[in-house]
C-alpha cells in the first residue's frame, strides 16, 4: 500500500511539472494571434484599447485551457490519503 500511496504522490507531481510545460507551450499561439492584431501604424493606445486587448487575451486564453489541476492534486490527494492510513495501521500494530 505504501508503494501506492508513494507512487500516486509522484505521479500527481510529475502530473503538475508536465502541465506547466503545456501550459507554456499554449500562452505562444494566443500571444502571437494578438501581435498580428496590433495595429503598426498606432503610435499610442489609449487605455481602453490596452483594456481590452488584455481582456480579450486572458478570454481567449482561459477558454482554449480549460484547468486540468485537479487531476493532478487528486492523485496526490490520494497517494497522501493511503500513505496517512497505512501510517496509521503501522502504529497501530507496535
Amino acid at each position: 500500500m505504501r508503494l501506492l500511496g508513494y507512487t500516486l504522490l509522484i505521479l500527481g507531481l510529475a502530473w503538475f511539472c508536465i502541465l506547466s510545460i503545456g501550459v507554456v507551450s499554449a500562452v505562444r499561439p494566443v500571444t502571437e494571434q494578438h501581435m498580428k492584431e496590433i495595429p503598426p501604424e498606432k503610435q499610442s493606445f489609449t487605455r481602453d484599447d490596452v483594456y481590452h486587448d488584455i481582456r480579450h487575451a486572458l478570454f481567449n486564453f482561459a477558454t482554449g485551457l480549460p484547468p486540468r489541476f485537479f487531476v493532478g492534486a487528486l492523485l496526490m490527494l490520494g497517494g497522501g490519503i493511503i500513505l496517512d492510513i497505512t501510517g496509521r495501521r503501522k502504529r497501530g500494530s507496535q
